[in-house]
């Protein structure tokens, strides 16, 4: 799959790039998401632009959401391939009433975009031990996610890392789009050549400095009640959005048996 339609970090920003935040699950992607929308007031399009009904809807709009005031949301699902679809039909980038697009699916978003009118990729990213062990302490007590498993109540981390449930290179494999074959050195250099050419990069443990690049260069200011919207970034950088209620497993120290066995399998 090529991702041909997203301009290369290099070039220029212009009117008609869309961003596009690429949502890596216990990283801070709620986080950003809450600021971008809440905070900054940008429109967003995400899975929260389907509800209310507007699922149903057959022309492309933006809507106030479930009482929400503060920004409104473009009445498609970005987050799953079915909505890519339905954006894509609907012409969403053409509308240009995404201010930001978020997405789960790397690979399928790129036919969204036509020549004059390309995305610019931008995400958070974590060290890959560290979301390993987050996302495990949150599967332990996540009930309403698809992937919940009871036994892993009872579970530690070095015994969850020893079962076929951990993830096994995610990021590499996403990058690459790889998912069932043994992982080479040709698919880590895949991915770490996309990260450079496309994406503005951003690192949870420097959310901070993180955010401020993503705002600098897509300039991104408070223009509305500023006061009121730099409160609300720096609230949301403090206490976060979507954080573990159980945070005793999140991060295994270097040198320790859970450490170790998460390494081997994001080697």
């Amino acid at each position: 799959p090529t991702m041909d339609m997203f301009k290369n970090v290099w070039e220029p920003v212009t009117d008609s790039d869309t961003p596009v935040f690429w949502h890596i699950a216990k990283a801070g992607g709620s986080t950003f998401k809450d600021i971008f929308g809440l905070c900054h007031q940008l429109t967003e399009a995400c899975e929260v632009g389907i509800q209310d009904g507007h699922d149903k809807d057959s022309e492309i709009g933006a809507f106030h959401i479930g009482g929400n005031m503060d920004n409104k949301y473009v009445n498609v699902d970005t987050t799953n391939i079915p909505g890519l679809e339905r954006a894509k039909n609907m012409g969403m980038i053409q509308s240009g009433l995404a201010d930001v697009v978020i997405i789960r699916q790397l690979f399928h978003v790129n036919s969204l975009f036509d020549s004059d009118h390309k995305g610019r990729l931008f995400a958070v990213f974590r060290h890959p031990v560290e979301r390993a062990a987050s996302m495990f302490s949150y599967l332990q007590y996540a009930t309403w996610e698809k992937t919940y498993n009871p036994a892993y109540a009872n579970m530690t981390l070095e015994e969850f890392a020893q079962t076929h449930y951990i993830e096994d290179n995610w990021l590499t494999r996403v990058l690459s789009n790889t998912y069932t074959e043994k992982i080479t050195p040709n698919h880590m250099a895949a991915a770490k050549r996309l990260v450079r050419e496309k994406f503005l990069v951003g690192l949870l443990n420097k959310k901070e400095e993180s955010l401020a690049r993503f705002e600098k260069f897509f300039g991104w200011k408070y223009e509305v009640e500023p006061a009121f919207q730099e409160k609300c970034r720096n609230d949301f950088l403090k206490n976060g959005s979507n954080t573990n209620l159980q945070t005793g497993g999140d991060k295994p120290k270097p040198g320790s048996g859970a450490y170790a066995v998460v390494a081997r399998r994001n080697n």
